[in-house]
């Protein structure tokens, strides 16, 4: 698995949270859409920025220090305070918060066992 297997976790992931959401708000669930929105955005904005910072500081050649400073100051400052600010007063319910922030994480484990699946398969026949 490489670095582009990663980049489809995430945009499978804003696909698959992007469809929770639609049926949510479809069938009536406005605050559980909104709260699982915003969760699963928030840990795919932040697992972005991780994946960048991983590349910037180790790729061979020169680090650019800039874009690692303006990356970090970016991510821990803008990004924590934006999840502190909707947790403390957007009226996010807890069960939508905790159904969206491990969605990334379920992918990418769904994504890598299903290669591991058709791998193994691959081989028999």
């Amino acid at each position: 698995m490489d670095i582009k297997f990663l980049y489809r976790a995430l945009k499978t992931s804003l696909v698959v949270a992007i469809l929770v959401t639609g049926f949510s708000l479809v069938y009536g669930y406005y605050s559980f859409a909104k709260g699982f929105f915003i969760a699963a955005l928030w840990n795919i904005v932040n697992l972005w920025f991780i994946i960048i910072l991983v590349r910037l500081l180790f790729t061979g050649g020169k680090i650019n220090k800039t874009k690692i400073w303006l990356l970090v100051l970016l991510k821990f400052p803008v990004l924590y305070t934006a999840g502190y600010i909707a947790l403390k007063y957007g009226n996010l319910p807890i069960y939508a918060v905790i159904c969206g922030l491990p969605l990334v994480f379920l992918v990418i484990t769904l994504k890598a066992a299903g290669n591991v699946i058709i791998n193994s398969w691959y081989r028999k026949v």
